[in-house]
């Protein structure tokens, strides 16, 4: 059976943004079982797109003393009761923050022993007031209560990104596969992780990072290849979404590992430029730490670059199971755009975000994230969010 519906049309959010239009066509259709869902890339004006509140609605850490300076953070997420828990890697800390906030409790210290921390990894709500965390040099999940008390501790042998949590609390990780030389394109193995027994179901491998292989005797160099493609991974409902930036294109799997449903956006591939090779060559070489800086410059300025950007950048489904898709960031901007699809991935929202914020978490009304400024200090914080 083959079906297939095409709108040129405006595009209004169905879930709270009932004046948000977007202008460009709409194509679904079935090809074997499988849903293809065609998009452009949507036109919107600046007085129709999200707007995102210019300074932090809060902003966590403030002034705080110097046991609990925010360094290495891995995370955050705000629990049902409005409280925020901040993953501080840095101090091996659970910080937890009222609604204003302001410093409520911490709780973990480096060590080994129930609720301490080797290697703060990640940090997910657990069910509506409760954290869970991973540490990989531990090899365990720990589970905190909003009060900040240890509770468990799961025992796992796979480690690795966490990519979102299924309906049922089941946890995706992407752990890496390592291997090659010269310009490789590495593997990413996805697991789906029981919280409650540490059982782990694998969900199939996946293309991952694109990087530059370099062996030295019995040692190995790895570096992020220039513009180079990532795997992008996130979980909506019971289904696990997978880009790989080669294009504009998501794949949705069921638990199954069933393609279900295949989305793309039509737009020309996006060249590399003189002025971005240069900005990265700058960004690159202002950022190297080690000691010999001219054999780094020349690497940067000898080493090749592709034609084309990647497709696209990060990917975060939201609380009400939108899928925001980043722009990929030319080297040098400073505000990028996200482009949001509702649940049949239709475009119902764009805004800008700053390039240097990693966002964490995207809720009905906030997005919450991290970001450096230019002493390489780490903030926490979150910004409002309001559809026009």
């Amino acid at each position: 059976m083959r079906l297939i519906v095409t709108l040129s049309l405006a595009v209004a959010c169905v879930t709270c943004a009932d004046t948000q239009v977007f202008r460009g066509s709409y194509v679904l259709r079935d090809s074997a079982g499988i849903q293809i869902v065609e998009v452009e890339r949507p036109e919107v004006a600046p007085t129709e797109r999200w707007t995102v509140s210019p300074a932090p609605l809060i902003e966590f850490g403030q002034n705080a003393p110097a046991d609990v300076i925010l360094y290495r953070v891995r995370g955050a997420t705000q629990l049902g009761n409005g409280q925020f828990v901040v993953a501080n890697g840095g101090a091996y800390q659970l910080q937890w923050y009222d609604a204003a906030g302001q410093l409520l409790r911490t709780a973990g210290r480096e060590g080994g022993g129930p609720g301490e921390f080797s290697a703060l990894n990640w940090i997910v709500r657990h069910g509506a007031d409760s954290v869970m965390v991973l540490d990989s040099r531990l090899q365990r999940l720990s589970v905190f209560d909003a009060a900040g008390r240890f509770i468990r501790a799961i025992a796992v042998d796979v480690w690795g990104n966490r990519h979102g949590t299924f309906s049922d609390g089941s946890v995706l990780i992407a752990q890496n596969r390592y291997g090659g030389e010269g310009l490789v394109r590495q593997q990413v193995a996805l697991w789906r992780v029981d919280p409650g027994d540490g059982h782990r179901d694998s969900l199939g491998a996946y293309e991952g990072e694109e990087q530059l292989v370099e062996r030295q005797g019995n040692m190995v160099l790895l570096r992020p290849a220039p513009f180079g493609r990532e795997g992008v991974f996130a979980v909506r409902g019971l289904h696990v979404l997978v880009g790989d930036q080669g294009a504009y294109q998501v794949r949705e799997y069921s638990l199954d590992r069933d393609l279900i449903r295949l989305f793309r956006v039509e737009e020309p591939a996006r060249s590399v430029t003189a002025n971005d090779i240069a900005a990265l060559r700058e960004q690159l070489i202002a950022e190297f730490r080690g000691t010999n800086i001219d054999a780094w410059r020349r690497t940067v300025e000898e080493q090749s670059y592709p034609d084309v950007l990647p497709a696209h950048g990060a990917m975060v489904v939201d609380a009400v199971e939108r899928v925001w898709i980043q722009d990929y960031p030319r080297p040098g901007s400073t505000i990028v755009d996200w482009w949001i699809f509702d649940r049949d991935w239709r475009p119902v929202g764009a805004t800008r975000l700053p390039t240097a914020f990693e966002v964490y978490e995207i809720g009905e009304e906030y997005v919450l994230g991290k970001w450096s400024d230019s002493l390489d200090v780490e903030h926490v914080g979150m910004y409002g969010l309001s559809p026009p």
